[in-house]
């Protein structure tokens, strides 16, 4: 028999990500990125997708519990630092709300959104979707909110 259950802010699930951090992951892809930086990329990536989808008006809800454990020449230890010892887990909201690093690689639609002269502020939530930067804020434009999205 197969285990199922609701997942819920009442009912949280746990992903626990466990990467190897040994030397052999400095060895280069054929990309030119060290395996470390790809792993780091999906990882990044994995935990930025969880905040947008849990992501609501008032916030981001807490569907899941993260751990990330890193591993290799210097033993196992929370990948997260010493942020947020107190256990293995840490709510996804907690995450979201002080992240390790924030990376810039692309234009942060809040300065896009004001070069078009829309009202936005640095404290101004948005969420992802496959579309181009330009088309997201024009998106918001017609006043329709996330929330209301499936």
């Amino acid at each position: 028999m197969t285990y199922t259950a609701d997942i819920a802010r009442t009912n949280p699930t746990a992903f626990l990500f466990v990467v190897d951090q040994s030397a052999s992951m400095d060895e280069r892809l054929e990309s030119g990125q060290t395996k470390a930086e790809f792993v780091a990329d999906v990882l990044n990536k994995t935990l930025y997708q969880l905040v947008i989808r849990c992501t609501r008006s008032e916030g981001v809800r807490n569907y899941f519990d993260v751990g990330v454990i890193g591993y290799g020449g210097k033993g196992v230890y929370s990948a997260f630092g010493r942020r947020w010892l107190q256990s293995l887990f840490t709510h996804l909201a907690a995450i979201e709300q002080s992240p390790l690093r924030v990376e810039t690689r692309a234009p942060h639609l809040v300065a896009i959104a004001m070069d078009k002269g829309y009202p936005a502020t640095a404290e101004s939530r948005f969420f992802g979707y496959k579309a181009g930067y330009e088309g997201i804020v024009d998106f918001f434009d017609i006043g329709t909110r996330a929330s209301n999205l499936r």
